[in-house]
C-alpha cells in the first residue's frame, strides 16, 4: 500500500475514514463477543 500523502485541503483523507472505520469494527467486535453474538463482527 502506498504511503500516507500529507493532506492539502480540509477534506478527511481518505485513509483517516478508513482507519476510523476499522477502528469502529474492531470495538464492535469486541462488544460483540462480550454478548456472544453469532453475526459476523461487520454486521
Amino acid at each position: 500500500m502506498k504511503e500516507k500523502e500529507p493532506v492539502k485541503s480540509s477534506k478527511p483523507h481518505p485513509f483517516d475514514a478508513f482507519w476510523e472505520f476499522q477502528k469502529k469494527k474492531a470495538e464492535r467486535h469486541e462488544k460483540g463477543k462480550d454478548q456472544q453474538y453469532s453475526k459476523p463482527y461487520w454486521w
